[in-house]
């Protein structure tokens, strides 16, 4: 008799999200004193973000400069609503005005399970913006759009900021994972103020007058602004930092935190995006941090459904970076052994946010605020929900796999099987390469898929299964099929993956038995 075959115990090639052991539920707290202080927003924490984004708007005495890529929670619009009142004008905006780019912006909140994204779908929550900005331009707030300007920051009376990776979103106030800094350096706030300056006069495309309904119009300008934004110093000191144009001053940062770790590297990221087609900016940093010894641990968002975020952790991944996923994770930042470090409203991203695009964020070298961001971000990857393995087992991913709709494998770990001594070779030689799957037919029927081939496992006995073959060849690989199911899950699902040792019982059954299409 052939030896059996411990499916559950071959590794399957590739990287997955695997929910891991947590520990005990535990909020986050703590904000430091001083002209830099860490602010943050954690799942049934302090929501110090908008407490102090709050406190900012109640107590401007001249203006109130805000850049949001989204901006729709309605104790702030009412709090902006009111500061323009009483500031007779004072309040400006600068969003994302573009019905496009506003399309994306929401179709991505929606595609992530975000719960800020609108029910309707897309083009309903797109209407819903579009009142939120008529409520301001009514309200006598100015508004401008910007079609690159994915930066996240306040300004008020040039005294002081706030750099988030927030957007002005009730979910990211409330329970969305969010840090940043509120900066009450006057040197930093008035660079800043320069900065959304800048893009108000020379950035913003479009425009939405205040005073009467909302209603787009495209700039025309009858000069250029020419005051300066001075450059970053780049001292290792607290600072602000942008991405604008060829000013590339948070890949900067970020390169010199990677360069400078010696024992822990902490990195966050909503998403990835192309870091393997410039692999010299920070993948290949990252793996000389992790050779020399450097321990690596990068806090993402899972989407499952986008091939190119999980590509470029795969490769993260197998260079010895460990990732952790969280579905409510949208924290951006960069921090090496808690003395080197900054935060930013920028995705690890060379389509849009580390070479193009706006954005800004802080460095924090030198001040209490770092020590707060980094117990914020070892905190985080500590609550995390998921990790994401390389190479784990069948029974890894029957016990643990991230992935809506699955049922776990349903005959044991332990299974009497009959087939022929073909079926058994190759079987095992799919297995060997190859994720095995299962559907669900029936009580007593299951579908194996392994590699481009496909069987039928049906009960002939009370505990005992025959196999036989019903596809081979032509067909999609069972590691494509796992992929779909991962990004597009069923409702109803009755698959899950195989994870059991098959005994190969006496009684061989004919090959060639129920050959045809799958069903």
């Amino acid at each position: 008799m052939t030896e059996p075959l411990d499916i559950s115990a071959l590794p399957v090639d590739g990287c997955f999200f695997l929910r891991k052991k947590m520990p005990a539920p535990a909020d986050f707290s703590g904000t430091s004193p001083g002209a830099y202080k860490h602010v943050y927003t954690y799942w049934q924490s302090e929501r110090t973000i908008r407490s102090e984004l709050e406190a900012m708007i109640s107590g401007a005495k001249r203006k109130i400069f805000i850049a949001s890529f989204l901006l729709g929670d309605a104790a702030l619009l009412d709090a902006l609503a009111a500061a323009a009142g009483r500031l007779l004008g004072g309040v400006y905006v600068i969003t994302q005005l573009d019905e496009r780019r506003l399309a994306q912006g929401l179709q991505e909140l929606e595609d992530d399970g975000d719960p800020g994204a609108e029910n309707g779908g897309i083009a309903a929550a797109v209407q819903t913006q579009k009142k939120r900005f008529d409520q301001m331009t009514r309200n006598g707030i100015y508004v401008r759009g910007h079609l690159n300007c994915h930066a996240k920051f306040v300004v008020a009376d040039d005294e002081t900021a706030l750099v988030t990776s927030a957007n002005l979103m009730t979910s990211a106030l409330d329970f969305t994972g969010e840090n940043g800094v509120v900066i009450n350096d006057r040197t930093q706030v008035r660079q800043l103020a320069r900065l959304f300056a800048r893009l108000w006069h020379t950035g913003c495309a479009y425009e939405a007058r205040p005073g009467q309904e909302y209603r787009l119009s495209k700039l025309k300008r009858a000069g250029s602004w020419t005051a300066d934004v001075p450059a970053p110093a780049n001292s290792r000191s607290a600072e602000v930092i942008w991405t604008d144009g060829t000013e590339h001053h948070i890949l900067t940062a970020i390169q010199d935190i990677i360069t400078s770790a010696e024992s822990e590297l902490l990195l966050a990221s909503f998403g990835l995006a192309r870091l393997h087609e410039r692999r010299e900016l920070l993948l290949d940093p990252i793996r000389t941090a992790v050779t020399r010894g450097v321990r690596v641990k990068l806090l993402v968002r899972p989407r499952r459904n986008l091939p190119r975020h999980l590509a470029e952790a795969s490769e993260l991944a197998k260079s010895g970076v460990e990732i952790y996923g969280d579905q409510r994770t949208h924290v951006k930042a960069a921090i090496a052994d808690g003395r080197h470090g900054a935060l930013f409203s920028a995705n690890f991203d060379f389509e849009h946010g580390l070479t193009s695009g706006v954005e800004v964020g802080c460095r924090l070298d030198g001040t209490p605020a770092l020590a707060d961001a980094t117990r914020y971000l070892r905190h985080a990857n500590d609550q995390a929900n998921l990790v994401y393995a390389v190479g784990p087992t069948h029974q890894d991913l029957d016990e643990r796999l991230d992935a809506d709709g699955r049922v776990p494998w349903p005959l044991g770990k332990r299974v009497d099987v009959m087939a022929a001594r073909e079926e058994q070779t190759a079987l095992a030689a799919a297995a060997a390469q190859w994720p095995v799957l299962f559907t669900i037919r029936s009580a007593d029927e299951l579908e194996l898929h392994a590699g481009s081939q496909q069987w039928r496992l049906a009960r002939r006995e009370q505990d005992r299964y025959e196999l036989s073959r019903t596809a081979s060849g032509g067909g999609s690989d069972s590691g494509s099929m796992l992929t779909r199911w991962l990004a597009t899950p069923s409702t109803g699902s009755r698959r899950g993956i195989c994870a059991t040792l098959i005994e190969w019982a006496d009684g061989a059954t004919s090959s060639t038995r129920d050959m045809g299409a799958p069903s």
